[in-house]
């Protein structure tokens, strides 16, 4: 509904077929509704991702002449670019019509351009049409189940091409989507535990990510919850394979294509195999493998793959020769294209394929393709580099990653190369290693001699900083844990991790290593503000002490279904639902509240809080309650473990609510408490006596007022509209209601 109301406003703009509207927004409902809005406007999308640094950022904007950008106020959003700002958190976008648009696009229409590494030192967008999309969904859908009543991971960056196969594959089948978010991105901890919560049992992965959650023992076991797993982007391992199988019984698919094919062409079933090659074509798609006068290969004999069919983009987004190049006529099938892709590979008896390698010098990275000469003209733009290249490597482990060797009159900070490749390229892009050479070896045909370029090893440019050895006893478990993973000789506390070669897979190694020492004490996204071993032991240190110092702050809010959720932007409290507690119900809550000692509205809130346990599944809630005299907001934590009638959960709640606030936990204290990683909580407020105003109760998600009127009880139930589904809302109302009538006839 939102993604017509907003579909609406961008055609009113002037967004329809042929125009292209770029979308800059953290992960979250909203970027799915921006996609459908400019989909359903008739418009093509072009994502970009927040994570890019600004110069390129400010390419892809201009380059792809964008004349809308769909971004959100919380993202600190600079000005690179001339172009209308919608921004998605603005409701006001969300009135009027909601029923569908009336479809204005062709099978020839763009659908969406992703930008992918350029050898030219520049990005170059790829213009996928819907004709092609619908191809990949059919031919996807054909081999691996897509049914309405599964979930799917979607993991990937939206600037990334198999982003589709994780939202607008699944939206056109019926399944529901689980959306990571940038920390469980990154944090195998909170990847596991998203998984497991929301019983996802479809999930498409890289080879490099999957290896990083494999090898953290305490959140792998997540895998054997998983029913299908596609794997791709990258060459994937033998050895992964075999690890994989010992962990799961699900479904493993390898899937192999150039975002130029749209997404996947090529799909394989491993789950009962035990070599690895990239399977058969898909529907729709011709591969084939010829050799540099474009004739074809038999079986067995190496050459370089080339794909037809309906999955083909259109070309590069104003680069005629480009696509000139790449694109070329088909001579099997007159008036058609297909695409050089620079892959060899060889057919199988089978008719199956297996890939080989690259015949250039562009690489694969965790699923990123990356062309070498896009970082070697950036990095000769600084002052002082003379000369350079840039080559991939692949440690024992298997993990990839990147080497610069440079040419100037001095060696170089290594803290000013990475700053300068980080203002022009993404992350993944910039090299691990720094090699300071006089001069490149040069084959005698005047060529950079490849072969000849000295092995690093182990080594790693020289810090700025002085050694500084470890002192504390968490200084020198990091220590050891850095050493392992850089794999160095040396290393001091003053060090940075990134400046050592640490990249975004070898921090989620660490940080698992780290939490298999310190459980829950360090957020991963923490790492990259405390990245030297000397700050990182000092903030684990603190950490400790907090959590040692005050347990019981540990936030323990509700966390309930997503069904609840409607994920709206409004968390005004606009709906409020009543009831009243008045004769025999009224009689035994008097009863009770005399025998016992304890207020009659705590008998209410007590009812109230074993049913949100219940529905969380939580032994301990911790619920926000108002003081008495109105003075003061105090949060109740009740642990259920110990609790085992309704009687001794009237008692714990009286003994909270008395004066003495030594069990009692401030509610401010409590909210500046590290508690991300918690999707679906909800912070309700329980109180009695009069209305507060609106100002202090939209804080809060879901507030019980218990009103004290003669020989009555009223109970007024509020909730937000705009975050939760009303249905859910009244139900859960109605089962409150209920569940009190149920209590109090049992204990009459």
């Amino acid at each position: 509904s939102k993604a017509n109301q907003l579909g609406r406003n961008l055609r009113e703009k002037g967004i329809g077929p042929g125009t292209l509207v770029s979308i800059m927004t953290k992960r979250g409902p909203e970027m799915i509704i921006g996609i459908l809005a400019v989909l359903k406007a008739g418009g093509a999308y072009v994502p970009v991702d927040i994570e890019y640094p600004s110069d390129r950022i400010k390419y892809i904007l201009e380059d792809s002449e964008s004349r809308v950008i769909l971004t959100k106020g919380d993202i600190g959003y600079k000005s690179f670019y001339d172009a209308e700002l919608v921004y998605l958190d603005d409701r006001e976008l969300y009135r009027g019509d909601d029923g569908n648009l009336e479809n204005t696009n062709s099978k020839d229409d763009i659908s969406y351009m992703i930008y992918t590494s350029g050898s030219t030192g520049k990005p170059k967008g790829v213009m996928i049409n819907h004709k092609a999309v619908i191809n990949f969904v059919k031919g996807i859908s054909d081999q691996i189940e897509f049914s309405s009543n599964r979930t799917i991971l979607a993991l990937t960056t939206i600037s990334f091409d198999i982003f589709v196969l994780e939202t607008i594959l699944p939206l056109l089948k019926g399944l529901k989507i689980v959306i990571a978010d940038e920390n469980e991105q990154l944090d195998s901890r909170l990847l596991s535990q998203l998984i497991d919560y929301n019983k996802v049992d479809m999930v498409q992965i890289t080879p490099s990510r999957l290896q990083m959650l494999i090898e953290n023992g305490k959140h792998n076991q997540v895998l054997k919850k998983v029913k299908t797993l596609m794997v791709g982007g990258e060459a994937f391992p033998k050895s992964l394979l075999e690890k994989l199988k010992q962990l799961t019984n699900a479904d493993i698919y390898n899937m192999y294509g150039p975002t130029e094919t749209t997404v996947w062409s090529t799909i394989k079933n491993l789950t009962e195999e035990t070599e690895i090659n990239i399977g058969k074509p898909i529907l729709n798609t011709q591969i084939y493998i010829l050799d540099n006068k474009l004739k074809l290969q038999p079986i067995g004999v190496v050459g370089e793959i080339y794909i037809a069919g309906e999955g083909l983009a259109k070309g590069y987004y104003n680069k005629p020769e480009l696509t000139r190049e790449r694109f070329l006529d088909n001579p099997f099938r007159k008036g058609e294209r297909m695409y050089r892709t620079g892959d060899l590979a060889r057919w199988l008896s089978n008719g199956d394929i297996e890939y080989i390698g690259r015949s250039d010098y562009q690489v694969k990275i965790r699923g990123y393709r990356i062309e070498t000469q896009e970082i070697e003209k950036n990095l000769k733009t600084l002052d002082g580099i003379a000369n350079c290249i840039v080559v991939p490597k692949q440690n024992e482990a298997g993990h990839k990653f990147l080497i610069a060797y440079y040419v100037s009159d001095k060696e170089m900070k290594v803290e000013n190369l990475r700053e300068h490749l980080a203002a022009k390229l993404p992350t993944y892009m910039i090299p691990e290693i720094y090699y300071y050479l006089d001069k490149l070896p040069i084959t005698p045909n005047g060529k950079i001699d490849r072969g000849k370029l000295p092995e690093c090893g182990i080594y790693h440019p020289k810090t700025e900083e002085a050694y500084v050895a470890p002192e504390t006893d968490i200084e020198k478990t990091i220590t050891e844990i850095w050493l392992r993973i850089l794999k160095c000789d040396v290393i001091g506390v003053n060090d940075n991790f990134f400046s050592l070669g640490g990249n975004s897979l070898l921090l989620i190694q660490m940080h698992s290593e780290v939490e298999k020492i310190y459980p829950g004490v360090v957020a991963i996204s923490k790492i990259f503000v405390y990245s030297t071993i000397r700050k990182l032991a000092q903030y684990i240190s603190e950490r400790i002490g907090e959590i040692k110092e005050d347990e019981m702050e540990r936030p323990s809010f509700p966390v309930i279904p997503a069904e609840y959720f409607n994920y709206a932007q409004s968390s005004e409290m606009n709906i409020e639902l009543k009831f009243e507690i008045e004769g025999q119900l009224y009689s035994t809550i008097s009863m009770i509240s005399e025998a016992n000692n304890i207020e009659k509205h705590e008998i209410l809130e007590s009812i109230f809080l074993y049913m949100l346990a219940k529905i969380s599944k939580q032994k301990t809630i911790t619920v926000p309650s108002l003081r008495s005299d109105g003075s003061e907001i105090f949060c109740l934590k009740v642990d259920f473990s110990d609790i085992k009638d309704f009687k001794t959960l009237y008692k714990r709640m009286n003994n909270l609510n008395k004066d003495s606030l030594s069990n009692r936990v401030q509610y401010k204290k409590l909210l500046s408490i590290d508690g991300s990683g918690y999707k679906h909580q909800i912070i309700p407020l329980i109180y009695s006596g009069v209305a507060l105003e609106s100002t202090k109760t939209n804080e809060f998600d879901i507030v019980l007022r218990i009103s004290k009127e003669e020989n009555r009880m009223e109970c007024y139930f509020q909730y937000a509209s705009g975050k939760f589904k009303s249905a859910k809302m009244k139900e859960l109302f109605i089962n409150y209601r209920q569940l009190i009538a149920n209590v109090l006839n049992s204990q009459k």
